[in-house]
């Protein structure tokens, strides 16, 4: 998955600042470790744990051709809303103890179920359909995370992410590797 330009960071006010956006893509001169960089990350996590709930305020509580202009309006592309879906995920594996090696075989896929399934009968019902029976089904497998390397040219794109994402490669080696590849995310 490549990210946008940087350029394309400066789209207004949202839940990050854009020197929070740039802090996150690389692009600032903020030293790693410093009491900067701890106040700076902070400060994101209180802005999206603040956003997730205006999130949910908005969704109750605004007139639904408000929201129906939002979706109108936006091209928002497909991995953008799997973001926010991976976000909440994350947030239910916290509310199961924050290790899914921990939670017992299909109770976690079964509550996503469960809770997808009561978000689109909402979306239906919201749109004036009757809903009488949804099902929502998952399954998929899954493989060991990737051990720790120092050789990170040797990680595939998908790897490389992983391991950024699960604190195994610092931020400034992944960016430096990032760099490097013209096409992250092309080897699926």
């Amino acid at each position: 998955m490549a990210w946008p330009d940087d350029d394309e960071t400066d789209y207004g006010t949202g839940i990050l600042t854009k020197s929070q956006r740039d802090y996150l893509l690389g692009n600032s001169d903020i030293e790693s470790g410093s009491a900067h960089e701890r106040t700076v990350r902070s400060r994101i996590r209180e802005r999206l744990s603040s956003s997730l709930r205006d999130m949910n305020m908005i969704y109750a509580c605004a007139q639904r051709r408000d929201l129906k202009k939002i979706t109108e309006e936006e091209d928002f592309e497909t991995h953008d809303i799997q973001i926010a879906f991976q976000l909440y995920i994350e947030i239910l594996v916290a509310n199961f103890g924050g290790s899914l090696e921990s939670i017992e075989e299909n109770v976690f896929t079964d509550e996503i179920e469960r809770i997808l399934n009561g978000a689109l009968s909402t979306v239906y019902i919201n749109r004036g359909w009757k809903v009488d029976d949804g099902d929502v089904s998952i399954n998929f497998s899954t493989e060991s995370p990737p051990e720790e390397t120092d050789d990170l040219e040797a990680l595939t794109d998908d790897e490389l992410i992983q391991a950024f994402t699960m604190g195994a490669v610092n931020r400034e080696d992944f960016f430096d590797e990032f760099s490097d590849r013209e096409d992250l995310g092309s080897d699926e």
